[in-house]
């Protein structure tokens, strides 16, 4: 008998005495929640015990660009927890283990200036009291990898500060009703307005109640967070941050409209 024919014959000879079980050496898992269908391949005569098996729910899938790895003792056992006298028909076969990545894909990093774009060029027309020029990507984001689903940008305006020569827009990536991430996009905007009196760094680019982007570090490692503003500042001020969930502030210096970094 060829090796395919002896195959199939072991595996109907297993489904005639229960159910069996082939685990695949690699799943990618596009939902929250790992079931025992997304991780084996599984054969039966009986449909209920095959659909109860199917449906087993695992754990939570890893998170976009993890890797884990699941061992067969570790899914007997726990098919023996949950499946009550189940595990006793059950007929293993495949790898000792199977390694879990989240299925995945890339929003590109011109999608997500395109839309910051779009968002600043809308709130200058609102709010800037001359004429603008087209806003300058100062560094086009990086691409995000997010899970499979239908991705969605939501560009949230510089709202709370005036017109700036340096405006950042913030975009929150969605996947379906998910949120992923949010990425800080910077623009240079050339403004010339003549009416404005005074130098711009005598106006509050900062205002308590804002949300701005925070900077920490030092030489090639840089560090970015979102903060909570806490007092009003003008360029170069010293002025007190909180991060969300953070009881107590701390002291930042204003670099500019919606940004700051950490005083040393």
């Amino acid at each position: 008998m060829s090796t395919f024919l002896l195959a199939v014959a072991c595996q109907l000879a297993a489904a005639d005495a229960g159910v069996g079980i082939a685990l695949r050496a690699q799943a990618r898992i596009a939902g929250p929640h790992v079931t025992l269908g997304d991780i084996a391949v599984l054969t039966s005569n009986e449909l209920e015990p095959l659909r109860t098996l199917v449906n087993l729910p695992l754990g939570r899938a890893p998170a976009s660009g993890e890797v884990v790895v699941v061992q067969r003792e570790a899914v007997a056992a726990w098919i023996r927890a949950k499946s009550g006298k189940l595990h006793e028909s059950l007929h293993w076969s495949g790898p000792a283990s199977t390694q879990l990545l989240a299925a995945a894909r890339k929003v590109r990093g011109e999608e997500i200036g395109a839309c910051a774009e779009a968002a600043l060029r809308t709130w200058l027309a609102v709010h800037a009291s001359a004429s603008p020029g087209d806003p300058q990507l100062q560094s086009l984001p990086r691409d995000v990898e997010v899970p499979d689903g239908e991705p969605r940008l939501r560009a949230r305006g510089p709202d709370g500060v005036t017109p700036h020569s340096r405006m950042l827009v913030w975009v929150d990536v969605w996947v379906d009703e998910r949120f992923v991430r949010t990425v800080a996009v910077r623009f240079h905007v050339a403004l010339v307005s003549p009416s404005v009196p005074g130098p711009i760094s005598s106006s509050l680019v900062v205002q308590r109640g804002q949300w701005a982007s925070l900077r920490s570090g030092s030489g090639a490692v840089s560090l970015e967070a979102r903060v909570e503003v806490l007092q009003d500042g003008r360029l170069g001020d010293s002025i007190r941050v909180r991060q969300p969930g953070a009881a107590a502030g701390v002291i930042a210096r204003v670099t500019g409209p919606g940004q700051l970094e950490l005083a040393r």
